[in-house]
C-alpha cells in the first residue's frame, strides 16, 4: 500500500482479536518511527511507554471506563511527557547533539541559552504541560502513519483518568504525565466499524487557499 491507501485502510479499531499479537520487528520499526517525529527544538519531551502486563492492563482498563481496547490489543502504547525540564535536562540533549554531530559542546551555547530561557519564562506549569502535551499528538500522528503502513491497527485515546493512570504506572516517579494512549493489534471480525465508510470532508472544502 502507499501512504493514502493505508490512511484510507485505517481506522479506530474499537474491537481487538485477543489472539493475535504484533511482531516484535515491526513493534520496533513502529516505535522507530515515533521516534522520529518532529519536536519543539528537537528537545523530544517525551517518552513511550509499551504496557504488555495483563494485570496492569487490566487496571488502566477500570481506569478508562472499560474500554476494551486496553486489554485485548497486542500492546498498549502510552504518550507520556516530562513533568519538571531542568537546565540539566536541556544540557544533555546539548551534549547528545554535539556527541552525534561532532561538535565542540561550546558551539551549542546559543541553543542552550536559548532552550532554557524559553522554557523558564512559561508563567504556570500549566501553560509548560500544554506545550509538551501537543506535542504528543504529533508523535501520536506518526505512530498511527507507521501503524497503517505496517497494517497493524490501532485506536487513539484520550478517554482515561490521567492521575489513576499515574498512580498505578508511578508516572510521578518517573518525571511523567500520561497524554494519550495508543493500543494496537489487529482488528476482530466482530468490529462493525471496519465495514463502515470513512467520512471525510471533500477536499475543496477542507482545504483553502490564499493566493
Amino acid at each position: 500500500m502507499n501512504y493514502l491507501e493505508a490512511l484510507n485502510w485505517r481506522y479506530a479499531t474499537k474491537k481487538f482479536d485477543p489472539t493475535k499479537n504484533v511482531e516484535e520487528s515491526a513493534l520496533g520499526r513502529i516505535l522507530e518511527a515515533g521516534n522520529l517525529a518532529a519536536s519543539s527544538m528537537g528537545l523530544q519531551l517525551l517518552k513511550v511507554l509499551v504496557i504488555t502486563n495483563s494485570e496492569i492492563r487490566e487496571q488502566l482498563r477500570s481506569a478508562s471506563y472499560n474500554q476494551s481496547q486496553i486489554t485485548d490489543a497486542s500492546h498498549l502504547l502510552l504518550i507520556c511527557g516530562e513533568y519538571e525540564v531542568t537546565n540539566e535536562r536541556i544540557e544533555q540533549h546539548m551534549q547528545l547533539v554535539a556527541g552525534i554531530r561532532n561538535q565542540d559542546r561550546t558551539s551549542l551555547d546559543g541553543f542552550y541559552r536559548s532552550a532554557t530561557t524559553f522554557i523558564n519564562n512559561f508563567s504556570t506549569d500549566h501553560e509548560r504541560l500544554q506545550w509538551i502535551a501537543k506535542q504528543g499528538y504529533i508523535v501520536l500522528g506518526q505512530l498511527l502513519m507507521a501503524c497503517a503502513i505496517e497494517k497493524i491497527d490501532a485506536c487513539p485515546m484520550e478517554g482515561f483518568q490521567p492521575d489513576v493512570y499515574s498512580q498505578i504506572l508511578g508516572l510521578e516517579k518517573k518525571n511523567l504525565f500520561p497524554i494519550l494512549g495508543l493500543p494496537i493489534g489487529y482488528r476482530s471480525v466482530e468490529d462493525n466499524n471496519q465495514r463502515i465508510k470513512k467520512v471525510r470532508q471533500p477536499l475543496d472544502q477542507y482545504i483553502i487557499n490564499i493566493d
